[in-house]
């Protein structure tokens, strides 16, 4: 929300002192007003009973991960990235979008996931 009113605000104060507006900057505008009320109303990550589905962007399709396919965790703490290590492959889940007490949560919730799986096998 911060990064469309800033925008906003650039655009308009340029309006105002030129007369002109700057083309280029406002599908970047509308862009982010669309992805601030899609993700608003659009669940990003849902953690069900067996498996954990997210989707981060409009145009990507939702990703599943079982719980008991995930063999490995591990968590850039740079890049907020947790990797699920699956039997198959590596499946990215980025939780720099999320709030860092959530991101916490989240990233014990599926390092005690990876424990069970690891004592079940």
């Amino acid at each position: 929300m911060v990064a469309i009113i800033v925008i906003g605000g650039i655009l308009l104060m340029f309006f105002i002192a030129t007369g002109y507006i700057l083309l280029p900057i406002v599908p970047l505008f509308i862009l982010l007003i669309f992805l601030y009320y899609w993700h608003r109303k659009n669940d990003v990550l849902t953690f069900d009973t067996h498996h954990l589905e997210f989707k981060f962007t409009p145009l990507q399709s939702k990703r599943f991960v079982k719980y008991k396919t995930i063999i490995d965790l591990k968590y850039n703490s740079k890049k907020k990235v947790v990797l699920l290590i699956t039997e198959k492959k590596k499946v990215k889940l980025p939780v720099g979008g999320i709030e860092d007490q959530d991101a916490e949560e989240i990233i014990s919730f599926l390092k005690k996931q990876v424990q069970q799986n690891n004592i079940a096998v």
